[in-house]
């Protein structure tokens, strides 16, 4: 069987376009994937979990779900930082965590419950 150039240009174009799409199905944005729990490792549902990039401001929001468990997709690559609330628990922030080009990061934050009137971060 011999190939024709039609046959050729068409198979090459084929090959571009598949790989293309490859490329732009991973995505320059990254994602941070979580899950909040108290000390004794209970998933704690309705967390709610704000994720800062330090070096633009740019604020967004996330809330665990019944497992504890939360993500925020779609995030530029950067410098970040996460603080997790719930009205029976301490603020826990984690500070100065890189999320690179096309990645997920994992954290995971062990609310402390809060004393009567006291809450610390």
């Amino acid at each position: 069987m011999t190939v024709t150039p039609p046959r050729l240009a068409f198979a090459l174009i084929i090959a571009l376009f598949s790989h293309a799409f490859d490329a732009t199905a991973q995505g320059i944005d990254g994602e941070l994937q979580g899950v909040a729990v108290d000390l004794s490792g209970t998933q704690l549902p309705e967390v709610i979990v704000t994720i800062v990039n330090t070096e633009t401001g740019a604020r967004r929001e996330a809330t665990s779900d019944d497992q504890g468990r939360f993500t925020a997709a779609g995030l530029p690559p950067g410098l970040y930082e996460a603080t997790a609330e719930s009205p029976r628990y301490a603020p826990r922030r984690q500070e100065n965590f890189l999320v690179p080009v096309g990645q997920t990061v994992a954290v995971r934050f062990e609310l402390r419950p809060v004393k009567i009137g006291r809450a610390h971060v």
